[in-house]
């Protein structure tokens, strides 16, 4: 059974286990898009005092996703205007392709219905055509086009996909 697992800032054994899984599956998702340099500099953010404060300050709630004992991935999700946005979602590679993604959906779209929210958009960086067609295949469709600050003066070039509920 597929669960998300949020991870709070006095549970410093699932921060770590948070930061152990994203840096990793950032490097991997960045890697044609950002050079080596601009990676380091992003990767500033994965410090442990950096995500708790995140996590205290509130700006982000982060999930880990597990299926019985397996970590399987992570969420980042925010409440932003009338949607839930999930800013990053991410699998391991090897758990990919075996149904997840839906199901982490579908556990998205009732914690949004008990928010009383009736989207889900989820930013997809330019040039990652493969993932596109996942999220259009689970039916969202394109919101808007975005550019956005990660930090380390790196922009990037997002669309932004939208769920209505």
């Amino acid at each position: 059974m597929v669960e998300l697992i949020r991870v709070k800032s006095s549970a410093l054994e699932l921060v770590k286990q948070l930061i152990r899984i994203e840096r990793p599956l950032l490097k991997e998702y960045y890697s044609s898009i950002l050079t080596k340099e601009e990676f380091l500099n992003i990767s500033f953010f994965l410090k442990k005092e950096i995500v708790i404060e995140e996590i205290k300050e509130k700006k982000y709630e982060f999930y880990l996703i597990k299926d019985k004992l397996k970590l399987i991935g992570f969420l980042e999700i925010q409440k932003k205007e009338e949607s839930l946005y999930v800013s990053k979602f991410f699998i391991i590679k090897k758990y990919r392709e075996q149904g997840y993604g839906l199901k982490i959906i579908e556990l998205l779209k009732k914690k949004a219905q008990k928010l009383n929210i009736n989207k889900l958009k989820v930013p997809i960086v330019n040039g990652k055509n493969q993932i596109y067609s996942i999220f259009l295949s689970w039916g969202f469709t394109l919101d808007r086009r975005s550019v956005r600050y990660i930090g380390g003066n790196i922009y990037l070039y997002e669309f932004i996909y939208v769920l209505n509920l």
